[in-house]
């Protein structure tokens, strides 16, 4: 049984507590309004649902009755709203979703307070006085007398929810059973037991599962504890897509001051028909050809689309990459095999160049129109991989063109034409900066070596120097006249065989490489993605097959663990040394395909493993390997030393594979938000889903997962 949604016990989230304490409490959840409060079990605080003392101030509610208590999951104030925008409901209905876990105890048991706390709660409801209730008192536990014959059943605020212990006045072995209903699934976990429910997940720790529904505390010193999970924690989850293929390969996030944060996902799709449907009022509502690219924006909650649009001709289009502007404008960059694909009047480029061109574009805050957009290329094929913005509003692109003739303003010495062989040209990267408004270009630059190059990803730091990975044949990157070491780099040279990542840095006019270095061993290795910090360090992602891979004494993980591993490096600008170099992975397979920085030294990664044992971390959502591949994220301190570097990790998955492909942090909730692709028709969904089904073919999956 799922006790979720606008039960009885809802009823309390539709008040306004006022609280009046005598002295200074200690910190507690911000009740709007109000001081904080500490943490405390109210008497007679919900008399609607008949709850004899409920538990305020704190990340979880336990409502206590006459033979049963109830755990309910209630959202932030910022969640809560955004599950109902546009319902038009007033505030306290949209600040009632709930979902509720009830624990049986005998029939007839009371509830008694203790420890009685400073201060008391008036509750205000409605407009009529005479239904007030005002001077409630507050407990620090409430005891239920006789759960068994001689023995106790106490709850007590704790940091992170509720802790329970059975007490006896014997030494005799008990075990107190509680029936539990309201979850979707009871899984053992760390010494406890991890509930799901659709509102998140609650770990009980120092109890058993005994039958299904029934939780065992044993009579023992100490407590047992519930608590929401501390992460990383899936708080939403939802599918994207059609009847055939769909996929997700950027996301960004937007917080618009008020509320919750919105999330952006760009892709392709080669589905006509989506559902649910594109809002009326979208720039595009009509699939246009084989594959289209696609733009969505989500509503706080999820549950609702702000706007999706096609975005195509009637060949090949694809979105690759995508950030948002402080003003909620989607910035996308990818490629295009349509010569009807749309441009805007004044545009840098409004014809198409022939063999695929590479594309950028602005879509305004509505979704409604093109601010601007240009095509990117020469002759041959051109691919955008990447785009990022600067506070001006210029729009850097970067990615891998085979055209002899790409556009380019003021590179770099010898990075001013495409490399080639014997039998023709070979691709290179390319860095290309666009004036705000997309009509004209400030740079533009092959990033380029002795043989094949490809630029996959790229930041702007506030100085407007951009930082870029990518990937190479090459046995030179960023190619200089000698002598090589006049630029910083740890590793100049290439090994001349496998596979290598490369790190370059141009300033900010994209005349100068300020630090370039190969990121390799001696197997095959890839750079996907990069971060800088505001302390001058710039963080590399990918994955490596080379047990030689570039590590550091002391870091999370110094040696190769399987096939291949994730990695992650940090280096410092100025003198191109290796700061911090980490594996990550189990003993199969990782890709790790995008990063964000979260703070300085701390960041977040998001890629797939085949992995069973890959790491994770207590109180993880999931640490079980799905089947396939799954998706992974996980959090790394670099100032942390070992293990402790691993702050959080977790699987997301289900039975069939499951990619990874783009992550962005968001400082205002303190989540990830992440897309990718699944096969799976179990992918788990959390919240309020836009689509909590499979589609089909390949679905793009959205989820948005809370870290430590």
């Amino acid at each position: 049984m799922v006790a979720c949604g606008r039960r009885s016990f809802v009823r309390s989230a539709l008040v306004l507590v006022l609280v009046a304490f005598l002295c200074t409490p200690s910190a507690g959840q911000r009740v709007k309004g109000t001081t904080p409060i500490a943490p405390a079990f109210v008497e007679h605080a919900d008399s609607w649902a008949g709850s004899e003392f409920l538990l305020l101030g704190g990340p979880v509610r336990v409502f206590c009755e006459p033979g049963r208590f109830v755990l309910q999951l209630v959202g932030t104030e910022e969640a809560c709203e955004a599950m109902h925008e546009g319902s038009g409901a007033p505030a306290p209905i949209r600040a009632s979703r709930a979902c509720n876990i009830e624990f049986q105890l005998p029939s007839g048991t009371q509830p008694e307070g203790q420890a009685l706390q400073p201060g008391v709660v008036n509750i205000l409801r409605g407009t009529d006085p005479s239904t007030w209730r005002t001077g409630l008192r507050r407990y620090g536990a409430v005891v239920y007398r006789n759960a068994l014959p001689g023995v106790d059943l106490r709850l007590e605020p704790s940091g992170d929810g509720v802790r329970l212990e059975a007490r006896s006045g014997s030494s005799d072995a008990y075990w107190l059973d509680l029936a539990c209903a309201g979850m979707d699934a009871i899984v053992p976990k760390d010494a406890g037991l991890l509930i799901r429910t659709p509102a998140g997940d609650v770990l009980l720790a120092g109890v058993e599962h005994v039958t299904t529904g029934t939780v065992r505390i044993p009579l023992r010193p100490g407590w047992g504890t519930i608590a929401q999970t501390t992460g990383p924690d899936l708080t939403y989850g939802s599918y994207f897509g059609g009847s055939d293929v769909d996929e997700g390969y950027g996301v960004a996030v937007h917080w618009p001051g008020t509320g919750a944060t919105r999330t952006f996902v760009c892709g392709r799709t080669a589905s006509a028909t989506i559902a649910p449907s594109f809002p009326a009022g979208s720039f595009d509502v009509t699939h246009n050809g084989l594959f289209d690219a696609f733009v969505l924006k989500l509503n706080g909650a999820g549950n609702q689309l702000v706007y999706a649009t096609y975005i195509g001709g009637d060949q090949d289009d694809v979105a690759l990459d995508m950030v948002v502007d402080g003003s909620g404008n989607a910035y996308v960059t990818g490629l295009t095999s349509s010569i009807g694909f749309p441009t805007t009047s004044g545009a840098f480029d409004t014809t198409y160049n022939g063999s695929g061109d590479a594309f950028a574009l602005a879509l305004d805050s509505t979704g409604a129109s093109l601010t601007f957009s240009t095509f990117l290329g020469g002759s041959a094929e051109d691919v955008g991989y990447g785009i990022a913005i600067d506070g001006s509003g210029n729009a850097f692109v970067t990615g891998q063109t085979s055209s002899t003739d790409y556009p380019l303003l003021n590179p770099p010495p010898k990075n001013n034409k495409l490399n080639g062989t014997a039998s023709g040209p070979d691709s290179d990267g390319f860095v290309t900066k666009l004036v705000a408004g997309g009509a004209s270009i400030g740079y533009s630059t092959y990033i380029t070596g002795d043989l094949s190059d490809a630029c996959v990803d790229l930041v702007v730091d506030s100085s407007g120097q951009a930082h870029v990975v990518g990937n190479t044949d090459s046995l030179a990157i960023a190619a200089l006249p000698p002598p090589f070491s006049s630029v910083p780099g740890f590793d100049p040279s290439g090994d001349g065989g496998s596979d290598s990542g490369f790190l370059a840095s141009l300033s900010a006019s994209g005349s100068q490489v300020l630090m370039r270095t190969f990121l390799e061993g001696s197997g095959d290795d890839t750079a996907n993605g990069v971060s800088v910090d505001g302390s001058g360090y710039v963080y590399a992602t990918g994955y490596t097959a080379s047990s030689g891979f570039p590590v550091t004494s002391g870091s999370y993980d110094t040696s190769l663990n399987g096939g291949q591993d994730a990695f992650l490096v940090r280096v410092e600008l100025s003198s191109g040394n290796l700061a911090y170099g980490t594996f990550l992975g189990g003993s199969a397979n990782e890709i790790a395909w995008d990063m964000d920085l979260i703070g300085t030294g701390v960041v977040a990664l998001f890629g797939s493993t085949a992995s069973t044992n890959f790491p994770t971390t207590s109180r993880a959502y999931d640490t079980t390997h799905n089947g396939g591949l799954d998706v992974f994220a996980a959090k790394l301190d670099v100032s942390q030393s070992g293990s402790a570097a691993l702050v959080g990790s977790t699987f997301v998955g289900g039975r069939q594979d499951d990619e990874g492909l783009a992550v962005r942090y968001d400082a205002h909730e303190g989540k990830v938000h992440a897309t990718g692709w699944t096969k799976s028709n179990a992918f788990p969904t959390a919240g309020l889903p836009l689509d909590n089904g499979y589609s089909g073919g390949t679905d793009a999956f959205i989820i948005r997962v809370t870290m430590p």
